[in-house]
């Protein structure tokens, strides 16, 4: 495992005396680093913005941080309503007839 591990990697590994120990490592390093992902994916679907973005690509942004939320964790899925509510919160003002109609 270790002769097979990027270098960048190695110092994780470097004590385990059995490929358990060296895939337990693995697990609580990654997991660490998806727990952070996953909320900065929170934080910035929580502050997602139309902006300068046309609705439809303003559209596929939330729905791919949504997927990475589902795909990070299970458990954390955004719901089909939720996104909705998501993307029309970010709107920009000029669709206020139309939020207002959802």
């Amino acid at each position: 495992l270790k002769a097979t591990t990027h270098k960048d990697l190695l110092d994780h590994i470097r004590d385990a005396k059995t490929p358990k120990e060296a895939w337990d490592a693995f697990t609580t390093l990654f997991s660490k680093k998806n727990g952070a992902r996953l909320q900065m994916l929170e934080n910035e679907i929580g502050q997602a913005k139309q902006g300068n973005l046309s609705i439809s690509e303003y559209f596929m942004k939330v729905k791919n941080m949504c997927q990475e939320i589902s795909q990070l964790d299970a458990e954390s899925k955004i719901s089909d309503a939720r996104q909705r509510r998501l993307l029309i919160r970010g709107l920009r003002p000029e669709y206020g007839a139309f939020t207002t109609a959802i």
